[in-house]
């Protein structure tokens, strides 16, 4: 058994989206934070629709700018 796979928590990963979701001049991925796995892919929060979706291709940015955060302020974000 390999865990090269896993990831830590609040890693930066971008997920594809599909030509059914997205039109001509749309971006082809939607930036996102890993904060769980699932069955059937990965658990990511998208900060902007404030929503946690399981997604399968998800591409992880292995360079983050600030590698000493490793928790999520959600007191910025006003979740009622």
């Amino acid at each position: 058994m390999s865990w090269k796979h896993l990831k830590p928590f609040d890693t930066v990963c971008y997920t594809w989206l599909p030509n059914s979701k997205r039109g001509k001049f749309y971006a082809k991925s939607v930036k996102g934070l890993l904060i769980g796995y699932d069955d059937c892919g990965f658990r990511v929060f998208f900060k902007d629709k404030r929503i946690v979706e399981v997604c399968r291709d998800v591409i992880f940015d292995n360079y983050q700018e600030d590698n000493s955060k490793r928790y999520v302020d959600l007191s910025d974000w006003n979740m009622e």
